[in-house]
């Protein structure tokens, strides 16, 4: 290894490590520490592709975190002071959310056509679970409550069928 190489080496590691040494610091010390504000961050991949979005609008505060293609994959939001939590698939329908209301916190999935096909919640009465058919009907739910658990079956047509107790 020649001598400037060497030189060269040591002037970078020498400038990694204080830069290495100014981030701490600033970390340490909040005097020494700068705030950004802005009401959108982009975060971009290597090849300048928008892969995060954090930003504010109306509703709130959002953070997307977008697929190679650009499309919203994971949105974690707060929405009218309710956290939210969704995850898509390529086709952008919403396949999962998890949210919590003033009523309790529910997670709804859904299948391929964005159809919610489950839902389980917790609310003041208990927790419960939804079942819906194709056309977006109940057809089987679950819950208990303060006076015990129930477990209700019904047809396509929405009559039950069967029921405990």
């Amino acid at each position: 290894m020649t001598w400037a190489k060497v030189v060269t080496m040591t002037a970078g590691l020498g400038l990694a490590l204080a830069a290495g040494a100014a981030l701490g610091a600033a970390a340490l010390d909040p005097a020494a520490a700068r705030t950004i504000r802005a009401e959108r961050f982009e975060l971009v991949d290597g090849e300048g592709k928008v892969r995060a979005v954090l930003a504010v609008n109306a509703d709130g505060p959002g953070l997307a975190l977008l697929d190679a293609a650009g499309k919203a994959r994971a949105l974690l939001a707060l929405d009218a002071d309710a956290p939210q939590l969704v995850l898509d698939h390529a086709a952008g329908k919403g396949r999962a959310a998890l949210s919590v209301t003033a009523a309790g916190p529910g997670l709804g999935l859904f299948d391929a056509a964005g159809k919610a096909r489950a839902d389980l919640s917790v609310t003041a009465a208990g927790p419960g679970l939804l079942l819906l058919g194709t056309a977006g009907n109940a057809r089987a739910f679950l819950n208990v409550a303060a006076h015990g658990a129930g477990l209700f079956l019904d047809n396509a047509a929405g009559k039950t069928i069967w029921h405990a107790p």
